[in-house]
């Protein structure tokens, strides 16, 4: 009777305690809890979202076991976490996709456990805005004279239209992709020029816009000559008199295109000379054709004067003016009469010479290279019929004395204005 009675209580003692420990497997030892460290209230993101690689973590604190899962499930479409369930502390991660959508949009991450929800993570993006921008086109562009055809790259996240302003023939839009504008430059042989590029978005968003300006440099320079196509005469000291008169030049030195109306031209190596004893010579350049328009400009030529075997020097006067429309300036303006007509002109005196049989400046010495061979004037309103005329000497033609002088490297550009 005793040995039976201790079996029964022995069974009953073991069915007690296995239904406690099936119990504490199912409910929670007390209230349950979740939170999470560092979270308080509604997470915001950025229109740019949270890449995965770049995932948030989140610590969880709870004395429970739990489950994620989004209380709506479309929002797995752009809300996504990592780590699906877990028991009492833990660490959990979401991220979140790019919001391309002009909405503002919420999601929610549920932690669940024992059937109910313990706690949540609202997440809260910002809407993305309509906009369109023209790749580095703040500081706009700047194409060289001879043209080109500029492709420019768009952002935008709306459909948009472009346009050029003002509508010019020089300029226009030639090809059109979803990211991408292709704007044909012709060549520029005038002043420099711009023009707006404007997108503009299509419908509801057409108070969307985006503007860059396109500047075409112009082509500055007008004209240049280092009378490296005339080769007359011999390589000889420049006091042995080695050029060739002009009217005896060949026949593709003469279609480069300079005159001179006394023939007291000559062509050495490379360069030119004028005058000879009692005859002061000139030389007149080709037309300055690349002008479309009146136009201000440079002129800048090197000369040098004339010097003798026992070094006896020219007096080695210039006088620039010109033939045809515009007017020169300089810092010592004078006149000059040539056939009868007069001329405004700008007078130099040069103070390089070449060396003499004496080598006087050193075997090595180039007068080309002194910087005082450098001379320079404007002209106000050239043309493509403007021509420019050297005079070696104060007056033209048949003279007193002696005023040979050379020239060479002639060039003409543009003044910005």
């Amino acid at each position: 009777m005793k040995t039976k009675n201790i079996f029964l209580s022995a069974l009953t003692l073991i069915c007690l305690l296995g239904f406690s420990a099936c119990k504490d497997n199912d409910e929670p030892v007390g209230d349950p809890y979740l939170t999470f460290d560092n979270i308080e209230g509604t997470i915001n993101v950025s229109k740019a979202g949270i890449t995965q690689a770049k995932r948030k973590a989140v610590t969880v604190r709870s004395n429970s076991p739990w489950k994620l899962s989004l209380e709506n499930p479309d929002d797995a479409s752009w809300l996504h976490y990592f780590i699906d369930e877990g028991e009492d502390d833990g660490i959990i991660y979401y991220w979140v996709d790019k919001n391309s959508t002009f909405d503002q949009r919420e999601g929610k991450i549920n932690l669940t456990g024992y059937g109910k929800v313990l706690n949540s993570l609202d997440i809260v993006q910002e809407a993305d805005v309509p906009s369109i921008a023209i790749r580095d086109g703040v500081s706009g562009y700047t194409i060289d004279p001879d043209g080109s055809v500029l492709k420019l790259a768009i952002d935008a996240n709306i459909t948009w239209k472009a346009s050029l302003t003002p509508d010019v023939e020089w300029a226009r839009i030639t090809n059109v992709t979803e990211d991408s504008i292709f704007v044909t430059i012709d060549k520029n042989e005038e002043d420099e020029r711009t023009v707006s590029l404007t997108l503009v978005g299509e419908g509801e968003h057409s108070n969307v816009n985006a503007t860059a300006l396109i500047t075409q440099k112009d082509e500055s320079l007008i004209y240049a000559d280092d009378f490296n196509w005339l080769q007359e005469g011999e390589e000889k000291p420049l006091y042995e008199y080695p050029e060739i008169r002009i009217t005896l030049w060949n026949e593709a030195e003469k279609a480069v295109g300079w005159e001179s109306l006394s023939t007291w031209a000559y062509g050495g190596r490379g360069y030119a000379k004028l005058g000879k004893t009692n005859y002061n010579g000139d030389i007149i350049s080709p037309a300055l054709t690349k002008l479309k328009k009146p136009t201000n400009v440079k002129v800048t030529f090197q000369s040098i004067g004339y010097i003798s075997s026992v070094g006896a020097k020219d007096a080695s006067v210039v006088k620039v003016g010109i033939i045809g429309p515009g007017e020169v300036d300089g810092d010592d303006v004078k006149t000059i009469s040539i056939n009868g007509t007069t001329y405004r002109c700008v007078r130099f005196v040069n103070t390089v010479f070449p060396n003499s049989q004496s080598n006087e400046n050193g075997e090595d010495y180039d007068p080309w290279a002194q910087p005082g061979s450098y001379h320079s004037f404007t002209i106000t309103g050239a043309t493509a019929e403007t021509r420019i005329i050297f005079i070696g000497g104060d007056a033209w033609n048949k003279a007193t004395g002696k005023n040979r002088v050379f020239l060479d490297n002639l060039e003409v550009v543009r003044l910005k204005q």
